[in-house]
């Protein structure tokens, strides 16, 4: 009830601080690139660069994030077969007992 709470209210005040930026800067911005050129409000050029530097950083981490994910699995393997040798091990009976 309370995380409800709480991400509610945050998603309130973005909404409201997106909201107040957008008429604090009502000017249009050009952008212009080599291939296309294009004009929008300033909120609007802010918020698509940063999607797209939040994308770009996410491309970064996702093959770090895969070669771990790998290393765990790899990891999880070998320790299950370490745990049936060991189960093996014990089950198996002294030849040197008197």
């Amino acid at each position: 009830m309370i995380v409800r709470f709480i991400g509610i209210v945050s998603i309130v005040c973005v909404f409201i601080l997106v909201i107040w930026f957008n008429f604090l800067n009502p000017e249009i911005i050009s952008i212009n690139f080599n291939i296309f050129q294009f004009t929008s409000k300033a909120s609007i050029v802010f918020s698509l660069i940063f999607l797209c530097g939040w994308f770009f950083g996410i491309t970064c981490c996702s093959y770090y994030i895969f070669r771990l994910l790998n290393e765990k699995r790899i990891l999880s393997s070998r320790l299950a077969s370490y745990k049936n040798e060991i189960t093996s091990l014990r089950k198996k009976p002294l030849d040197n007992a008197n």
